[in-house]
């Protein structure tokens, strides 16, 4: 794993190879940029900024993918947030008449 140094050692393709795999599995987990980066540093201790280096290699390799996760990530956000607005409308009662 890579460790989090403030000036970390020359990089092997291997550590870069592993940073890009973790990166990949935060987005199959549809983790946010900033997700990602917290992520990473909390759990296998990957300097943030070597995530932002790889994921910006990353996107500039595939725009058009992270242009399509960002909407992904877009469209996410609304259904959670229409799901919060369902959840919260279900606790009121509703008017006996039929109105909403």
């Amino acid at each position: 794993s890579v460790m989090n140094t403030p000036n970390p050692p020359t990089l092997t393709v291997e550590q870069i190879v592993e940073v890009q795999t973790y990166i990949d599995k935060c987005l199959q987990m549809t983790l946010t940029f900033d997700q990602t980066v917290n992520f990473l540093q909390k759990e296998v201790n990957v300097d943030p900024a070597l995530t932002r280096l790889v994921w910006s290699k990353m996107e500039e390799a595939n725009p058009d993918f992270f242009l399509a996760n960002h909407y992904r990530l877009l469209l996410k956000n609304q259904i959670l947030t229409f799901n919060r607005l369902i959840d919260e409308r279900e606790k009121y009662p509703r008017d006996p008449n039929g109105d909403q």
